[in-house]
């Protein structure tokens, strides 16, 4: 009999969609995305709420565990009320806090993914007119994902794509971007 790990509850609300995640003590995740027709006021504490009930946990069961949060970038909005939740819960129930990059987040998932893969990948996130937040991320030999470089303001002019396996983005990053990934050859997710 394997001893029971600790709970984990995951939230992410700093893209226009968003959710949460909960890892129970026998190391199974489930996933709750917040209702995409609501604010993430509205819908952040009942899916909360439908993970922990989905799992047959009450969020008292995160006392000794822990609570992450990604802190964006992203709408400043649903990353304040992310935050402040996670902080909330954490403290009342006595769990640790970790506070998570959305680009990790989204690398992680790329390089689950793409298990063979090493990087470099950027994450480009928070689109507004022709910019952008710019992550180059690695994978390391140890299996921890790594930021090269300082993040920052890019545009599809600054981006620099040489020896990039795959750049991710959402719909709303610049046309531009995507032309220019595409002319390069490099990858886009």
């Amino acid at each position: 009999m394997s001893t029971p790990q600790p709970v984990i509850l995951a939230i992410e609300t700093s893209q226009r969609t968003g959710g949460v995640a909960l890892r129970d003590r026998a190391g199974v995740i489930h996933t709750e995305m917040l209702a995409a027709k609501k604010q993430h006021d509205d819908d952040l504490l009942p899916a909360i709420d439908r993970v922990f009930a989905r799992a047959g946990l009450e969020p008292r069961d995160l006392a000794g565990g822990g609570v992450g949060v990604s802190i964006g970038p992203g709408g400043f909005t649903g990353l304040r009320i992310a935050i402040t939740t996670a902080k909330m819960l954490a403290e009342v129930l006595h769990a640790d806090i970790a506070a998570v990059p959305s680009a990790f987040v989204a690398g992680e998932a790329y390089f689950q993914a793409a298990p063979d893969s090493a990087g470099p990948i950027i994450v480009a996130l928070a689109s507004k007119g022709e910019t952008f937040w710019s992550t180059r991320l690695v994978r390391t030999a140890g299996g921890d994902i790594a930021s090269v470089g300082e993040p920052g303001l890019a545009d599809s002019d600054s981006l620099e794509l040489a020896g990039v396996e795959a750049v991710l983005g959402d719909v709303y990053w610049p046309r531009s971007v995507r032309a220019r990934c595409e002319s390069a050859g490099v990858a886009v997710v």
